[in-house]
């Protein structure tokens, strides 16, 4: 077992909760930074722990969206880490990393929990889309919602 993979995977999914969390406690239920710290994941992959305190701690958006893009996710996914679209770019990077460590080690656990992405996210559009049907939203927003995820 290819611990390397596990840790990729799964740290990545750590830090982008976290960043994910500390955009919602700053922007929708305006926290302070005691309550933000002890919400947050105590683990990190590639967030260090004076980028976590500057995004905590950032006293104004510009100050936030400063420090977000000087993380490791912000540097590499630079045109995708838009604070008001963490939760997609969330799926972006966490499928991004799946796909490049399936290509790379196609008989790894990195293969299998691809596919099980996948389904997960299949499942939750066909989800979506019956529940589309069932409130008849027009088929134009459906697409959306369906889209967005």
């Amino acid at each position: 077992l290819n611990t390397s993979i596990i840790t990729k995977i799964f740290g990545t999914k750590i830090d982008m909760l976290n960043l994910i969390w500390i955009n919602r406690a700053r922007n929708h239920y305006h926290m302070s930074a005691a309550d933000m710290y002890a919400m947050l994941i105590p683990i990190s992959y590639k967030l260090k722990k004076e980028e976590v305190q500057a995004l905590v701690e950032a006293d104004s958006s510009d100050a936030y969206e400063s420090a977000l893009k000087k993380t490791y996710f912000g540097r590499v996914y630079k045109n995708y880490m838009a604070p008001e679209n963490l939760g997609s770019e969330y799926n972006y990077v966490l499928r991004h990393i799946l796909n490049k460590l399936s290509r790379e080690d196609p008989y790894s656990v990195a293969t299998l929990h691809n596919y099980l992405y996948l389904k997960e996210h299949e499942i939750a559009r066909l989800t979506i889309a019956v529940e589309c049907v069932r409130y008849g939203m027009p088929s134009d927003e459906a697409m959306k919602l369906i889209l967005a995820l």
